[in-house]
């Protein structure tokens, strides 16, 4: 139990650290489409701290930042915000392999989980046994990057999770859903500013 204690207090100064080091042009503020021959899986969450719950929402998109595919989760019982971010990077690694992706940027918009994951600093927190999840499934990948991504280029992700429910558990679309469209094509038509 200590050690879980040293290695969670640990986690958070790394991730403290990391937050001061970031520079405000450091992080991309469109969202992007991936490199040639690459997908890219936005995953969001939403953690309703008062009911302990929340919901995941993953979307897959192909080289020209087409609609692949996308799935919303509703979790029951979850411990808190970090908790579901994790959560939806496994979601979104899952719709990934599901959908037969060889080639996977997996983007969240939580710099803590980021964090976590390129300093493989988790190995005794709380999100182990989800972050292991993670490592397994990545092997089905040729390759695999797990990056953070400004919230600005999550508005996909972040509206499929809006879309579950307690009574609306899971929701699984292999064409864009009508809540989507706006933002699908605000995200491959950026207005430059």
């Amino acid at each position: 139990m200590v050690q879980w204690s040293v290695d969670t207090a640990n986690d958070l100064c790394q991730i403290s650290q990391a937050k001061k080091a970031t520079k405000p042009g450091d992080t991309k503020k469109t969202w992007k489409t991936p490199p040639m021959g690459w997908y890219r899986c936005n995953v969001d969450a939403a953690f309703y701290s008062d009911a302990g719950q929340g919901a995941t929402g993953t979307v897959l998109r192909g080289p020209a930042g087409s609609f692949i595919a996308g799935r919303a989760s509703w979790y029951p019982h979850d411990i808190d915000a970090l908790m579901m971010e994790a959560l939806a990077c496994r979601d979104g690694m899952i719709l990934a392999r599901d959908s037969g992706v060889e080639r996977l940027q997996l983007e969240t918009d939580c710099q803590e989980l980021a964090v976590l994951w390129s300093r493989r600093t988790y190995k005794r927190s709380y999100l182990a046994a989800i972050f292991r999840d993670i490592e397994e499934t990545s092997v089905n990948f040729i390759d695999f990057s797990l990056m953070y991504a400004n919230r600005s280029c999550n508005r996909v992700a972040h509206m499929l999770a809006k879309q579950v429910t307690d009574d609306i558990r899971l929701g699984e679309w292999h064409s864009a859903p009508t809540c989507i469209d706006l933002l699908l094509t605000e995200d491959c038509n950026p207005v430059n500013e």
